[in-house]
């Protein structure tokens, strides 16, 4: 039985919300820092400020980039790395992008993802490229797979978790299917991160059993109280 504080290592703490407030963000950097998150994941904007409140932490900061679309120019992404980088960032968590996986553009999309992991390398920290699966067939997943591995990229990551769903409150996240594909195709060479609709410990644990090494969730306080409680009797 996987105990509380090893649930809190294998969690990427979300706080990504577009209307997030300055006080918002300050109690989810507590809250992670608390439970012993692995790390937050934090807009590039808020990035200088979680670096700064959770100095001393064990809870790491990672920012998204051209994220959720995935649509800015390379030069852009990779700027935006940059900045993130500098600012303090240890980890990066970038979107492909989704028209030019769609279609098939994939000399591009290497490009891209060999450029962004250059420059992660080149600041000593690790890159997770995100490919929002939702709107990839099993064959294109496996091709951006493929030049993740090629490259050695750190992780490739399920979804955005804001990926639109069937109606319009609806968002599609990560699927046991895609985490068995993702690990098939790129263990060991790149490990895989399930985001997405991850909201219980139950839920948690069964990507984890799937090949997961980490998890994007936005729901680490409620997990982690039902991993004490289960560790508690």
């Amino acid at each position: 039985m996987r105990q509380p504080g090893e649930i809190a290592r294998v969690i990427d703490h979300a706080i990504l919300h577009p209307a997030l407030q300055l006080g918002e963000l300050e109690l989810g950097l507590d809250l992670a820092s608390e439970l012993g998150a692995w790390a937050v994941c934090v807009k590039p904007c808020d990035v200088k400020t979680a670096v700064s409140r959770l100095a001393g932490s064990t809870t790491c900061v990672c920012s998204v980039v051209a994220f959720p679309h995935g649509n800015a120019l390379t030069e852009v992404k990779v700027n935006e790395a940059k900045r993130a980088l500098e600012d303090g960032a240890a980890e990066i968590d970038y979107v492909v992008n989704i028209s030019q996986a769609i279609t098939g553009d994939f000399e591009n999309i290497q490009r891209e993802m060999n450029g962004m992991n250059q420059v992660v390398l080149g600041h000593k920290a690790l890159l997770k490229a995100i490919f929002e699966n939702a709107y990839l067939d099993d064959t294109t997943k496996t091709r951006l797979c493929k030049i993740a591995r090629g490259l050695g990229v750190a992780y490739v990551k399920t979804s955005t978790g804001f990926a639109s769903g069937a109606g319009p409150q609806d968002s599609v996240g990560a699927s046991i299917h895609d985490v068995e594909l993702m690990v098939r195709e790129c263990v060991p060479i790149c490990k895989v991160k399930a985001s997405g609709g991850i909201r219980s410990l139950e839920k948690l644990e069964r990507f984890l059993d799937a090949g997961a090494s980490r998890i994007g969730t936005s729901s680490t306080r409620e997990i982690i109280a039902q991993a004490r409680r289960r560790s508690s009797g």
